[in-house]
């Protein structure tokens, strides 16, 4: 009995998941074909982004691939020093991954390190923070882009929801120990302030919290926990801006944003029936492919 509700439960959020994708398909489509309102591109060479980056240091998680990869290659052309927290544990891989991110950058354009990062693990998000702390560098940038999607049910060894612990809590933890060095690198002269981002998604409102139940061990559904876990960050980026702006300058030392990238065919995305029941559909509508 309890295998059928929680079949049935699930269901019921993949159908939501889906039914609020298709509004944001015509979001997409409209971003791309520009049929409805025209919308103005990003350029990164324009007057988007600064022309250089030279002594600004940002922190990225999920920085190895996809969006996250693409916003690397973009901070290092601009001379900046990246630091991406990674999970990867083998060191060859590691090396080709560096190699690839790289490649295409100017000589003596940009510094790039890879850190080892276990989301999953509040002790290994912990023995970041101590790496970073004793680096004694600044931190301008801190990019929390990191996530997992549509997964199975799995506890972390701190005996949270794979994806609420991955996508927010972990996240939530690195701000807390590194608020601190942001806030004193945005006080230096000529600096600007430091810039929180969170990567959150349009489909958090498929979900509400499940405050009595926030591991969703009662009833679990993947897209719920997705949902949930983006929520939780959007809520958690409008609680910190106002925390922020109430606690002297430091509001002005540090900005905090949440965004959605839009539809992006990330690995996420990719692991999505959806995608695979109507793939060309998606593929009209999606701005990137990794």
């Amino acid at each position: 009995m309890n295998c059928l509700l929680t079949s049935i439960y699930s269901l019921f959020f993949q159908l939501r998941f889906y039914i609020l994708h298709f509004p944001l398909i015509l979001k997409e489509w409209n971003r791309k074909y520009s049929f409805m309102t025209p919308v103005r591109k990003l350029n990164e060479d324009d007057s988007d982004l600064p022309e250089f980056l030279s002594n600004k240091v940002c922190v990225i998680t999920g920085g190895t691939r996809g969006i996250g990869a693409e916003v690397v290659k973009t901070l290092l052309r601009k001379d900046c020093h990246v630091i991406i927290g990674s999970s990867e544990e083998s060191q060859q891989k590691t090396d080709e991954t560096f190699e690839k991110l790289m490649k295409d950058i100017p000589e003596g354009r940009g510094k790039l390190e890879i850190w080892r990062l276990d989301l999953l693990s509040m002790s290994s998000v912990m023995q970041f923070v101590q790496k970073f702390k004793n680096s004694n560098l600044g931190l301008n940038y801190l990019i929390e882009n990191a996530g997992i999607g549509l997964t199975n049910f799995k506890l972390s060894e701190d005996g949270f929801e794979s994806t609420f612990a991955i996508n927010y809590l972990s996240h939530c933890l690195l701000i807390y120990n590194l608020l601190p060095i942001m806030v004193e690198s945005g006080r230096k002269p000529n600096s600007s302030e430091s810039r929180i981002v969170l990567t959150a998604s349009g489909i958090h409102t498929a979900a509400n919290l499940r405050f009595n139940d926030l591991n969703l061990e009662t009833l679990y559904s993947p897209h719920l926990a997705y949902g949930q876990s983006k929520l939780a960050m959007i809520m958690f980026t409008y609680k910190l801006s106002r925390w922020l702006n109430d606690k002297s300058d430091w509001g002005q030392m540090v900005k905090v944003h949440a965004l959605s990238p839009g539809i992006c065919k990330t690995g996420i995305l990719s692991s999505s029936e959806l995608v695979k029941v109507l793939g060309p559909l998606i593929d009209l509508s999606v701005r990137v492919s990794f």
